[in-house]
Formats: structure tokens, sequence, C-alpha cells
């Protein structure tokens, strides 16, 4: 088993996303998000947000400390297959997918 208590996060088709705690390798968080499931995560601003690209060609920005969605915007016309993020400005975030 790993020496730290590592957590990483997994997404699904199934429209879930799940917070795992490496240390006992179990899902400690589960939230439903999107019907049409979901391709892609990635971490912004702290620990607890992420974007997450739906499989409807949404974004989705979700709290793992509130369990909810802070904002949901179009972004594709297309499935998006890969998002980031990248800090441009201590004032402007930037998430991107593709």
């Amino acid at each position: 088993m790993p020496t730290k208590n590592l957590k990483f996060i997994s997404t699904s088709t199934d429209g879930f996303i799940k917070m795992w705690d490496t240390h006992d390798a179990s899902a400690k968080k589960s939230f439903f998000v999107c019907q049409s499931g979901i391709s892609a995560a990635t971490n912004i601003n702290s620990p607890e947000n992420f974007a997450l690209a739906g499989l409807d060609n949404n974004v989705y920005l979700f709290s793992f400390f509130t369990g909810t969605t802070i904002q949901q915007f179009y972004a594709h016309d297309d499935t998006i297959t890969a998002i980031c993020f990248k800090k441009v400005s201590s004032t402007c975030p930037a998430v991107c997918g593709s």
C-alpha cells in the first residue's frame, strides 16, 4: 500500500464523479453530475474544485466540498475528450477542453 494518503478522482459514462483514497482503496465521495456521462476532469483552484467534461458537450465546474455544480456552460459542438486548468494570472484562471 502507498505510504501517503493520496486522493484522486475518477469519471465515468454513468455520470458520476468519485474521489478515491489510496490508503484504503475506497471511494470517499461520489456524486452524480451529468446524465450523459463525464469524459474528463481536472482540478481547479483548490483540492475540492474540478472542471468536468460532460459527454453532452458541456463543461461543469463542480465542488466536492458542497457536492454541487457551481457553473455549467456549453463548450464544444462535439464530445470533449480532454480538459485542463491553467492559471493565467492571479485573477484570471482558464479552463480549456478539446
